[in-house]
């Protein structure tokens, strides 16, 4: 039995979305198609536009058979820890056996080229130097491929200018690192047109107002109706975390700072001096930027401080493959697909309260505990989504729409 795990964000599904899972479908005809899901929080830094839940019910309207979400921690972080937390996430599955996702090369050769390179000690020590003279790390990356390739490889080299390229290679890295079972899988994002625009443009066109109903399925339309109107539902942007940033940060220290998952002491340093002149969560990135950090990196920073996203927490739950497998939706007929993941998975499977339960009863996050330590991790993994989900209601919800997370049950077509 053939199943497909596709990669995405849906922030919100566009035309774009829809075809590429028409594409899936199509051409590599699956069984089941499963969905991994960013969560409320995601990579760029910012909260997504709509809920997870409401994402997971457009995935679900267009063509996917069960939607899973990939673990905060996961999701708000660089791309080489997105794309093994996602690979980790897909193989924990047990039953996944092709991992899709879209690009701009369109083609899996450049990425495979590029992904080769990289375990090269020509490109570690030309990216090593490159991060030592302070250039963020994408920058530096691109840099050192075209000196492993001796300043032959521009146009490959070039590939990394886009961001769905750079996860590419990624993803091809992580299932090389980890063994995975995964057959790589990637399809070209389709270019802009009359009905065609990319996620971060009608992000922008809903900031002021547009209509965007020419770019996105009509069930997406009218779930972002419903999202406004039925489910007082408010669209959230970066600034709509201001408060709770200016708050993080003015209580807290340095060394609190430095055990952020991507936090280094420059960067420390230069929020810790500019933090006075915190008037917003996207000005105050702004105010800190330098060559160094890119914006990504300073904003996903500010959210993992609101988060507690640790580093050596991170580094030890990618270490032991933690995860879990939290079902965000399914449709009915596609029912058994659970039956035989419970089965198989390797990581604990949430549904429904009572698994909540069962990951949070081993309470103890503390990371060093020996009896059972991915239990543990997989706790606190779970209690930074839980906290995500609450600050993310907070926001986006009026009082009486909102729930404990355990208690929102997946959506069910």
């Amino acid at each position: 039995m053939k199943t497909a795990v596709l990669i995405a964000e849906f922030n919100p599904l566009h035309n774009g979305h829809a075809a590429l899972i028409d594409r899936v479908r199509a051409e590599l005809r699956p069984d089941a198609l499963i969905v991994l899901l960013s969560g409320d929080f995601v990579q760029r830094g910012e909260p997504a536009l709509i809920d997870k839940h409401t994402r997971a019910r457009m995935a679900l309207l267009a063509g996917a058979d069960l939607v899973l979400a990939l673990p905060s921690v996961y999701t708000v972080a660089p791309a080489e820890v997105y794309a093994r937390g996602a690979v980790q996430t897909a193989a924990a599955t047990g039953i996944a056996d092709t991992l899709v996702f879209g690009s701009e090369a369109g083609s899996l050769a450049p990425l495979r080229e590029i992904a080769g390179i990289s375990e090269t000690p020509e490109f570690r020590s030309a990216l090593q130097e490159n991060l030592s003279q302070g250039i963020s790390y994408p920058a530096a990356f691109q840099a050192a491929v075209q000196t492993a390739l001796d300043g032959a490889g521009g146009n490959l080299a070039s590939c990394l200018d886009s961001p769905n390229n750079i996860l590419g290679v990624e993803y091809l890295r992580s299932i090389i690192h980890s063994g995975a079972a995964l057959t790589p899988v990637t399809c070209p994002r389709l270019p802009a047109s009359d009905h065609i625009a990319s996620a971060s443009d009608l992000r922008e066109r809903i900031r002021c107002g547009a209509d965007i109903s020419a770019f996105v399925p009509s069930y997406v339309s009218d779930l972002l109706r419903e999202y406004r109107d039925t489910c007082s539902g408010v669209p959230l942007f970066a600034d709509d975390l201001s408060a709770q940033v200016s708050y993080a940060l003015q209580q807290a220290d340095r060394a609190e700072l430095a055990r952020l998952a991507d936090m280094s002491d420059d960067l420390a340093g230069r929020i810790l001096e500019n933090r006075l002149k915190f008037y917003g969560f996207t000005s105050f990135a702004n105010l800190i930027k330098v060559k160094a950090f890119s914006h990504a990196r300073i904003r996903r920073s500010l959210i993992q401080l609101l988060l507690d996203i640790r580093r050596e927490e991170r580094d030890a739950m990618l270490e032991n493959r933690v995860t879990y497998l939290r079902v965000l939706g399914f449709r009915t007929a596609a029912r058994g697909l659970l039956g035989r993941m419970g089965e198989a998975a390797s990581a604990p499977l949430i549904v429904r309260g009572a698994d909540y339960e069962k990951v949070c009863a081993a309470a103890d996050p503390a990371i060093s505990r020996d009896e059972d330590p991915v239990s543990s991790l997989a706790a606190r993994m779970l209690g930074i989504d839980l906290f995500a989900d609450r600050l993310y209601q907070t926001l986006a919800f009026p009082p009486d729409l909102r729930a404990e997370a355990p208690a929102r049950p997946p959506v069910i077509l």
